[in-house]
């Protein structure tokens, strides 16, 4: 089977689809690829700028070979697919020859035991990311969103997210204080069923 590239008749039918003129399209391209940045900043894959164009490339040959990929905001599109492209990225496990350690890190845990606050945390990330992708996709992005960044980068991305839900600062604390309960909750449930 040939390689799919991309060519600038394929990419004009994805700039037609996100705005009316070739400028509004390109901003929209432009601010749905920072974002799409972002999303794997906060995912921690490496190299998001090419993940953000390998997203950009599937939709773009969906829309090439047929595929109706739109809802009203094609960013939750695009996020759908990047969440696939970093569920790849998590899959592809990374071998490090010894040659590559430095002299000091030959004997990384090789024999230690794991001790229980270890386990147990690993225990709890497990379900909360089995709890969290239970979730519907909208939910699943608000939470990560609303409790992405530090400090003054925190706020501005929940004013952000406001607008974009085209809702107050204070309805927004509340839909993400129930997401989270419903999280806690989850994943209590999801620790307490887990085996010794």
């Amino acid at each position: 089977m040939l390689k799919w590239s991309l060519t600038q008749d394929s990419f004009n039918k994805l700039l037609m689809r996100l705005g009316s003129n070739l400028d509004d399209a390109g901003l929209e391209y432009e601010r749905i690829r920072g974002r799409l940045i972002k999303y794997f900043e906060w995912q921690k894959c490496p190299d998001p700028e090419e993940l953000a164009d390998e997203t950009i490339n599937r939709v773009t040959r969906g829309l090439e070979f047929g595929k109706e990929i739109w809802t009203s905001n094609p960013l939750s599109f695009f996020y759908g697919v990047a969440r696939n492209v970093a569920r790849e990225q998590w899959g592809k496990k990374e071998t490090i020859s010894l040659d590559q350690l430095g002299p000091g890190d030959h004997n990384l845990r090789q024999h230690e035991e794991v001790s229980e606050p270890e386990k147990s945390r690993d225990e709890e990330f497990y379900c909360l990311e089995k709890c969290a992708g239970a979730l519907p996709d909208a939910q699943r992005n608000m939470i990560v969103s609303y409790y992405f960044g530090e400090k003054s980068l925190k706020i501005h991305r929940r004013k952000e997210l406001a607008n974009e839900f085209g809702i107050s600062m204070n309805a927004l604390r509340i839909r993400a204080h129930r997401i989270r309960e419903e999280l806690e909750a989850c994943v209590a449930g999801c620790v307490a069923r887990k085996p010794e």
